[in-house]
């Protein structure tokens, strides 16, 4: 009985330390923020490219989807630079009356890469046979990175001055920082400088003539300071 005695006593002045940081930390408390913002240039361009064949057979139609997707990759399939997957593959009955009358299948193409006049030329050739279903721009892992490094370090300054401003201004000797984290948007849509985006511009096979824009990054830092006294 002593013994399990002295074993609570001393776990109970263990809690002590514990105990008197929490209890420093409940009060003097300030939440603040820091954002910095960034138009990057986009320099990858993605565009996904449909095949879609209605027949009175899902074999049919599925044929001639395979036709025209083989021929798309045997013209692409040695080009560098361009990342490309076959995407969403669907088969659909066509009904009249509550009646499958035939079929209708459809493949997407997803080409990818930094080399934009590269696959813009390459698209307008693939307009022979295949439609362009979307294009959009974005920014390298490699790009972002370095422009993430870099509003990192802006948006802790604004957070610092936020903090400083409101120490001095309430009186406070100095602050501490009590916790913060530090998170970043994805790249915004892009910024279009007079391309407009839309598939039936694209209705001719030649290269559709594009601009990439600009994403907007942003990072955001979150933070709670202790004023000191």
């Amino acid at each position: 009985m002593k013994k399990l005695f002295i074993a609570l006593l001393l776990m109970t002045l263990a809690a002590f330390p514990s105990l008197a940081v929490a209890e420093e930390l409940n009060y003097n408390l300030v939440n603040l923020s820091g954002e910095a913002q960034k138009h990057i240039d986009n320099d990858v361009l993605i565009i996904t490219m449909r095949s879609s064949a209605d027949a009175d057979s899902a074999q049919e139609a599925a044929k001639i989807v395979n036709q025209e997707m083989s021929w798309a990759q045997d013209i692409i399939k040695d080009i560098p630079g361009i990342k490309k997957q076959t995407i969403n593959y669907q088969t659909h009955p066509r009904y009249q009356n509550k009646v499958i009358v035939g079929w209708s299948v459809s493949q997407q193409l997803q080409l990818e890469s930094e080399e934009i006049d590269r696959l813009s030329s390459v698209a307008g050739k693939l307009q022979k046979k295949l439609q362009v279903s979307s294009m959009n721009f974005g920014v390298s892992p490699k790009r972002k990175n370095a422009s993430t490094d870099e509003l990192i370090t802006k948006a802790l300054a604004v957070f610092e001055t936020k903090a400083r401003l409101v120490s001095t201004t309430i009186g406070a000797k100095d602050y501490r920082i009590v916790s913060l984290t530090i998170g970043e948007n994805r790249p915004s849509l892009p910024r279009h400088r007079g391309y407009q985006m839309e598939a039936v511009a694209l209705a001719s096979a030649d290269a559709p003539q594009i601009e990439a824009g600009e994403s907007e990054l942003t990072v955001r830092v979150d933070g709670t300071i202790q004023l000191i006294f």
